[in-house]
């Protein structure tokens, strides 16, 4: 129901119920002043029965014809204690009379000693006065004395009621249909002619007005109304200048994206292509067919990229077979990443076929020349061997010590080799042949072997656990090796702060069934630290903070913790910087328990 039709129909039901209620009262008010009127007059007619009957009995009564004169048709009935007619003065047969001691004005009267009650015979048509009065003999029976006379005025009152309530209704349609013609044009006809110009400006939510777009609310008479069309008119005015600035927002979006060098593909929550840029076409092999609105499948019908569409937020690396107009390259590999919008899902396309390319052929390289390395430096170090047995280090030491430098950068270039060799090996993930190990006794075989080592003769190890036994699976050889890096970088930094002598390490081990049970190894030094701009950078390849590279032996490329954190996560662990100081290093690694 509009608000036209709302505003009518409350003003008619409310006109009506006034005139219904002043009609009522007014009604009430007449029928009250009559019955007081004449109630007195047959109150009047009963004490003058009562005197007869006390004095000659019913055929006294009986006796006086002119009873009825003068009186308007008074109706006299007599009624014994047990509600039978004893007499009516009526032409009606009193003992056929039915019993009137449920009456409402006999119950009264024998409670009370009178009284009244007004109802509508339908025998005489018309409203009748009841009064009745209740008479003692003495010998102690009673009678009620009943009277009754009509009361025809009230009745042409209620019907001329009826008549003027009927034209009042009349009265009322009529005023209520110039009231609504009065209030369509008046009120609610600027009201829809401001709400269809209002519907002009649903052109907002797609953004997609122009500079010519023009709609101006009219300025009407009434101050209520022009004060709503002048705010009509500022809110639009807003509302355009917040469009164009969406819009402008979005075409600059649009042209970013459209600029970047990865795909990028939005999806609504329908299922259908909200955005997509030329490099995700290119990728999916798109010919233009699909716009804005198309749905989703037209562009990508089947394969790992479509299932992501209903997956959980994830990147995964896919290959897609050769798409058109490139039916002839080789299959691409693309980075996918989707991740879900408030409606709807983003998706990501990165191309990295020509980085795999590249890391496929650095992988050779290394693992090429690698080994082709191996061969000459193998000849060097047995010639440098050899011409070291022949000299005599008193006649000519200066040749030794040439030849003893010669032999350590050998052994510095070969383990830079393996280095590499081992990095390309995890990188590869190849599956290593796991053995139940102990990572108690691991970590105590790598303290004595550095106990030993002279170049770290002069920094203190400390070793201790909560565990007597700390069995895990691994590889004994490289978790050794990423253990001894760890330890290696340790001694290397408190070298550097303090020299000959103070350093030194601890190592701790225990098991941490907090959330899950695992086994933490902490590594700590008093050394140099990690700087803040290192921190990030200390897991990375060929990053050696500024290690002094020939004092603390073999080593110092950079490739130590690089290689540790490999290892240590092809095990399933994890490995963490916990401190960034001055004042020393602690790594924290855990494996699963």
């Amino acid at each position: 129901m509009t608000l036209k039709n709302k505003v009518v129909m409350f003003f008619v039901i409310f006109l009506t119920a006034l005139l219904t209620f002043c009609m009522f009262f007014f009604y009430n008010a007449v029928r009250d002043e009559l019955i007081k009127e004449n109630l007195d007059r047959i109150a009047s007619y009963c004490r003058s029965v009562e005197r007869i009957l006390v004095k000659d009995g019913l055929a006294g009564l009986r006796r006086v014809p002119d009873i009825n004169e003068g009186t308007d048709s008074v109706r006299i009935t007599i009624v014994d204690d047990g509600g039978n007619v004893l007499y009516e003065s009526s032409d009606s047969e009193a003992e056929l009379m039915e019993n009137h001691i449920l009456r409402p004005e006999i119950r009264t009267a024998s409670v009370s000693g009178t009284g009244s009650s007004l109802r509508y015979s339908s025998t005489r048509r018309a409203h009748m006065l009841y009064y009745a009065m209740r008479t003692e003999y003495e010998d102690g029976r009673y009678t009620f004395i009943r009277t009754a006379i009509p009361l025809s005025a009230l009745s042409g009152i209620l019907s001329a009621f009826i008549r003027r309530a009927v034209l009042t209704v009349i009265l009322i349609s009529a005023v209520g249909f110039i009231f609504w013609n009065w209030l369509t044009k008046r009120l609610f006809r600027p009201l829809e002619e401001i709400v269809r110009l209002a519907g002009l400006t649903k052109n907002t939510e797609s953004a997609e007005l122009t500079e010519t777009d023009e709609v101006r609310f009219p300025i009407f008479r009434d101050m209520e109304l022009q004060r709503l069309s002048v705010a009509l008119n500022t809110m639009w005015s807003r509302l355009r200048n917040a469009a164009s600035n969406i819009q402008a927002r979005r075409d600059e979006l649009a042209r970013i994206v459209g600029a970047l060098p990865i795909g990028v593909l939005v999806i609504g929550a329908d299922r259908r292509v909200r955005y997509l840029n030329g490099v995700t076409r290119s990728l999916l092999g798109e010919k233009g067919d699909v716009v804005k609105g198309s749905p989703v499948e037209l562009l990508i019908r089947s394969g790992e990229i479509y299932d992501m569409l209903d997956g959980p937020d994830a990147c995964n690396t896919v290959v897609l077979p050769p798409q058109p107009p490139r039916l002839g390259d080789k299959e691409a590999i693309v980075e996918a990443c989707a991740v879900t919008l408030g409606s709807g899902r983003l998706m990501t396309l990165r191309d990295v076929t020509e980085e795999r390319r590249l890391e496929e052929t650095r992988r050779n390289f290394t693992i090429d020349a690698g080994h082709e390395l191996q061969t000459p430096l193998t000849a060097i170090r047995a010639a440098a061997e050899l011409l070291l047995d022949d000299i005599n280090e008193s006649e000519e030491p200066e040749k030794r010590r040439l030849l003893s430098t010669i032999m350590r950068q050998q052994e510095r270039m070969t383990s830079l080799i393996d280095d590499l060799l081992l990095l390309v090996k995890l990188e590869d993930g190849e599956p290593a042949d796991r053995t139940e190990e102990d990572l108690m006794e691991m970590l105590s075989m790598v303290v004595e072997d550095f106990r030993e080592n002279p170049a770290a003769r002069h920094v203190d190890f400390d070793l201790s656990s909560g565990e007597t036994t700390a069995p895990f699976m691994a590889n004994r050889p490289e978790l050794l090796r990423a253990f001894s890096n760890i330890v290696d970088n340790a001694v290397r930094k408190c070298g550097e702060k303090h020299g000959e002598e103070g350093g030194r390490v601890k190592l701790s081990l225990r098991k941490d069934e907090s959330e899950r049970a695992e086994w933490v190894i902490t590594f700590e030094d008093n050394g140099t630290g990690v700087s803040p701009e290192a921190a990030g950078l200390i897991f990375k390849e060929f990053h050696n903070s500024g290690v002094r590279r020939d004092k603390w032996g073999i080593g110092g490329h950079g490739l130590g913790l690089s290689i540790a954190a490999r290892i240590i996560r092809a095990h399933g662990g994890t490995i963490d910087l916990l401190t960034v100081s001055g004042t020393g290093a602690v790594f924290e690694v855990r494996f699963p328990a």
